[in-house]
């Protein structure tokens, strides 16, 4: 399916494996809680995410609830559960999982990736965000 057509926005979000386990929590809940930022999930909006320990996208998740308290605190590392636990967050419920080497660091270099710019999720990078998308229609 894609998102474009139904109006809803493509994500490219880092998930720091040095503070959650996001991993664990996706296979565990089939979803993880994301913190509100200055950016502005929506319902419906796809999210892929960058696995830092792995360097390389390797989930597709929806946004499924906005404005809600985490639901993944159990699966932050000790010293950041308390700082996490009462956050507004989105839950992203896991869609998709790409196994590949075509989502590494290099290959998404190839469209624009620079490792910088998803520091918080982005959605700027149109043409990194559909190679992205058609790797994972594939799977």
């Amino acid at each position: 399916m894609n998102s474009k057509k139904m109006g809803n926005k493509r994500w490219l979000a880092y998930a720091n494996t040095d503070k959650c386990n996001h991993i664990k929590a996706l296979k565990t809940l089939g979803y993880i809680s994301w913190s509100n930022d200055s950016r502005k999930f929506e319902v419906g909006d796809v999210v892929f995410l960058y696995i830092r320990q792995y360097r390389r996208v390797i989930y597709k998740t929806r946004v499924e609830r906005i404005n809600i308290l985490r639901e993944d605190t159990d699966f932050w590392k000790e010293q950041f559960q308390q700082e996490v636990k009462n956050q507004l967050t989105s839950r992203l419920r896991l869609e998709k999982i790409y196994k590949g080497e075509e989502l590494n660091e290099e290959k998404l270099s190839n469209y624009g990736y620079d490792g910088k710019s998803i520091q918080r999720p982005s959605s700027k990078n149109e043409r990194l965000l559909s190679y992205i998308e058609q790797v994972f229609d594939r799977v």
